[in-house]
């Protein structure tokens, strides 16, 4: 009877080590990716977008002599500063909110970039940036926007 004891607890482990929720470590898209989110929320007078640029590892590895400057594996607040200095005006420049007509300027209120752990030892980078942008008066009434 010990014997069924013992098997019904590791049956019980098994199943609950395959079962339990855990966080996502790698990328479902492969270790070559570059994936992009944007959240838009409109307010009366303003739209905010929340961009985020998660780059893979081996992305990442190919912008190191940009981001890595002093080469100690880590990406200090000033290295991050200057890279997003480098990299974000082109990356803004290539996002456009329209209402109606009427292309919408963009503008940066904020950004980061950080590593965080990838694969085989490798990091992955993240870009956020938060942007916002003057919507005209009487926005609603222009039928149609268009955010690319």
């Amino acid at each position: 009877m010990a014997r069924w004891g013992w098997l019904l607890v590791c049956l019980a482990l098994a199943v609950f080590a395959t079962v339990s929720p855990r966080e996502a470590q790698a990328h479902p898209l492969g270790n070559f990716t570059i994936n992009h989110y944007s959240s838009l929320e409109f307010a009366d007078e303003q739209a905010r977008i929340d961009y985020v640029l998660d780059l893979a590892e081996i992305p990442t590895f190919q912008q190191k002599g940009q981001l890595d400057r002093n080469e100690d594996g880590k990406l200090s607040d000033a290295e991050a500063r200057a890279y997003l200095d480098a990299k974000l005006p082109s990356l803004v420049e290539n996002l456009h909110l329209k209402v109606g007509k009427e292309a919408l300027p963009l503008r940066v209120q904020g950004s980061s970039a950080a590593y965080r752990p990838g694969q085989g030892g490798l990091p992955t980078l993240r870009i956020e940036a938060s942007l916002l942008a003057e919507l005209p008066k009487n926005w609603e009434d222009n039928g149609s926007g268009r955010y690319t």
